[in-house]
């Protein structure tokens, strides 16, 4: 669509759904190509700063003013949608977030793999569910410093971060140990990433 610059972008763990977000809104497409949902209204008279999708298929919204989760699926072509909203709290310049889309079982250790992981001024803040707030913080990833980052995604233990010059380092949330940079291909604009499984 014409209003949408791309200023960020998330996606599912099979890459079934892809969701870019823009000052203005959201707009998801399915792989299938068969179909697309713009959403313009989303966070109101606020700017979109990031979406995701996580667990259970929920599309999360990162709204200037608040965090809001988005019933998935909703009407094809619909310009708004209800939402549940969620104050930010303590993410005052967040810039991107991603979500793990896998429920933890029970007997998994569910502190040693983020559940969410937020780009808020130049630091890496792990986020965890919270059945009433959305989300709460959970700390930070110790990171290579120096770095100005512009993107994050996450899978499973792996939090995949683009750097504003393009870049990419991978942190193993088990571990802590990081690799890269790995340079992407230079002339293009880099705005988004999308971890995969597998």
């Amino acid at each position: 669509p014409q209003w949408l610059s791309a200023s960020g972008l998330g996606c599912d763990s099979a890459a079934g759904k892809l969701v870019l977000a823009s000052a203005d809104g959201i707009f998801v497409m399915l792989r299938s190509g068969a179909s697309r949902v713009a959403l313009q209204d989303v966070c109101g008279d606020t700017d979109v700063l990031a979406a995701d999708f996580g667990q259970d298929d929920r599309l999360w919204v990162a709204c200037a003013d608040a965090l809001r989760m988005v019933p998935w699926p909703v009407v094809p072509h619909a310009r708004s949608a209800s939402t549940q909203s969620f104050p930010l709290g303590g993410l005052s310049d967040l810039r991107s977030f991603s979500l793990d889309v896998w429920a933890r079982s029970e007997d998994e250790d569910v502190d040693k793999f983020p559940q969410g992981v937020a780009l808020n001024e130049d630091r890496l803040t792990v986020l965890n569910p919270h059945n009433t707030s959305g989300f709460t913080l959970a700390g930070t990833l110790a990171a290579p410093a120096g770095q100005s980052w512009s993107a994050v995604s996450l899978r499973d233990d792996l939090v995949v971060v683009l750097e504003s010059s393009g870049s990419v380092f991978v942190n193993n949330a088990s571990s802590g140990g990081w690799r890269g940079p790995a340079k992407l291909p230079e002339g293009r604009t880099w705005t988004g990433l999308c971890a995969l499984n597998g």
